[in-house]
């Protein structure tokens, strides 16, 4: 007892150095601290984004994460959502924000999330980030395409795409591990989406399907734009993971380039902040001769990244969600038909 009291004695004496030690984000060490955050990932940042940017970034990783929800078109406009699951303890309203992160199905969901988990089992609404919808902006399957969703689980995204092609469309979604194709085909089954294959497969291995419209490569990475979400897996994150994820991304990056028509579009993105996992691995992925990439940053150029303005990196403090990278590549080749629009 004689001790803890010491112990009490000497933090209220000390606190004043104490607050201001922890609360000096000035240098990547001071960083880790001050946001709980590995030093390594405040000294990547440091390098990555600059001083005041990683400041920035580490902060929001404490945060509360965004709450959004995206519709099921099928089943109700996002007017009636509006009408119908909003109640006393929960107000949805429109998503905010330039091009590609407020689509007109997405609703920001604020207060209790009951009645959200209610309408997400009746397969009215679907738990959504406005990072994660902004992906399939981009891609933008149009209906009746033929489109693969190559690293689909849990099925958030290849729902948003299935709504958008429609029953005219083909939608084929792989995932290698068995509970999270379960997931994906489930996801289709609530939404009211008979018309796609889930496929329980590694996608950097079997066979090479080919003539997709649009690929969609979600990939595996270090999840380092979503770790609001999931404070505590910033602990289990290491500069290995980034190798192994990478050498990953690049196979399964080139088994998609393989699998789309000429003149076809393809998207990567990831869930995180890493120059080794995106702009680096796009720019190798273009450099290897069989797609260009398109310039994303003139169609949202407050979104752009800071390193190749061709690519978008949301940022969780700026955008207030997920940190998704996405970048839109066309295969080369003669495609034998009018060139498919850009606009966005």
């Amino acid at each position: 007892a004689g001790f803890v009291n010491a112990l009490l004695r000497r933090t209220l004496r000390e606190r004043d150095r104490i607050r201001k030690r922890l609360s000096d984000d000035s240098t990547p060490a001071g960083a880790a601290l001050a946001h709980s955050v590995p030093l390594w990932l405040a000294e990547m940042w440091w390098r990555e984004l600059g001083p005041d940017r990683a400041r920035r970034a580490l902060a929001a990783t404490n945060r509360p994460p965004e709450r959004a929800v995206r519709i099921n078109t099928a089943r109700l406009s996002p007017d009636q959502a509006i009408d119908r699951i909003s109640g006393r303890d929960l107000a949805l309203s429109r998503a905010e924000g330039e091009w590609p992160l407020a689509p007109a199905e997405l609703l920001i969901a604020r207060g209790s999330l009951a009645e959200v988990e209610r309408a997400a089992a009746d397969g009215l609404v679907v738990v959504q980030s406005r990072g994660s919808a902004a992906v399939v902006e981009v891609l933008d399957p149009r209906p009746g395409e033929r489109v693969l969703d190559l690293c689909a689980g849990p099925g958030i995204k290849t729902g948003q795409i299935a709504a958008r092609v429609g029953r005219q469309g083909n939608l084929v979604s792989v995932e290698p591990d068995a509970k999270r194709a379960e997931q994906v085909a489930a996801q289709l089954e609530r939404l009211g989406f008979h018309n796609g294959l889930v496929i329980e497969a590694d996608a950097r291995e079997g066979e090479v399907m080919s003539d997709f419209d649009r690929v969609l490569v979600d990939a595996p990475c270090s999840d380092l734009g979503a770790l609001a979400s999931r404070p505590d897996a910033r602990w289990r994150k290491s500069p290995a993971l980034i190798e192994r994820v990478t050498a990953m991304q690049a196979e399964i990056l080139d088994r998609a380039v393989a699998m789309l028509e000429p003149g076809g579009t393809l998207v990567y993105s990831t869930c995180t902040i890493s120059v080794r996992e995106n702009g680096d691995q796009v720019r190798a992925l273009a450099d290897r001769g069989a797609v260009e990439v398109d310039d994303l940053g003139a169609l949202a150029p407050g979104l752009a990244d800071r390193g190749d303005s061709r690519f978008l990196q949301l940022m969780p403090d700026r955008d207030r969600t997920t940190g998704f990278f996405i970048a839109r590549l066309t295969k080369k080749g003669d495609t034998g038909r009018e060139p498919p629009d850009r606009s966005g």
